[in-house]
């Protein structure tokens, strides 16, 4: 009896402990959802100081796309290569460029403002950077643009008799190779 007594009791002590620790997950997914959200919030007002700035800038039409995606840390992308995303702490804005095989903090701040006023300069130098870029090869693209392109000659019909002709004799020998090894088939006989 008392061996049947512990064992109910061992249950209902791992019923109560699995019990606390579903009670503590949930407590926990829901304090890194409410960061999380968080941390959206603060990125989606940092888009919203962002997006005037951007949508007066023509050149950065294209170029410059700020899209928030509710990742996990969310992020506020600003091109390509470049996002605004919130640290750890929730704190903290970062403003990150990911590299080829790195990813760098280019500037830090916890307040709106702040960011913002980098994000700004930040942009202005990427469009900046685009048109040199763009510029440098211009010449190139005008090179290859004014040259005329040249006349096709017109086709002559030999090259296409002659490849009909060398398939219509590769075939008489396949057959007769065929009949060689194999003899003639029974139908033709």
């Amino acid at each position: 009896m008392t061996r049947a007594k512990s064992e109910r009791d061992m249950e209902q002590v791992a019923r109560e402990e699995l019990r606390r620790a579903r009670e503590a997950e949930a407590a926990w997914q829901d304090a890194r959802l409410a960061v999380q959200d968080a941390a959206t919030l603060r990125l989606f007002s940092l888009e919203q100081e962002l997006r005037p700035y951007v949508s007066a800038m023509p050149e950065a039409k294209g170029f410059i796309d700020l899209s928030l995606v509710p990742s996990h840390p969310p992020r506020l992308w600003i091109d390509l290569s470049s996002y605004v995303q919130m640290d750890e702490s929730g704190r903290q804005y970062e403003l990150v460029q990911e590299t080829m095989d790195s990813r760098k903090v280019l500037f830090s701040s916890p307040r709106l403002e702040d960011m913002t006023a980098f994000v700004r300069r930040f942009i202005a130098h990427r469009v900046a950077r685009r048109h040199r870029y763009i510029a440098e090869d211009a010449p190139l693209v005008v090179e290859f643009a004014s040259a005329a392109p040249e006349k096709p000659s017109p086709s002559s019909p030999a090259p296409v008799w002659l490849a009909w002709l060398a398939g219509l004799i590769s075939g008489i020998l396949l057959l007769a190779a065929w009949i060689a090894v194999f003899g003639l088939p029974s139908w033709l006989r």
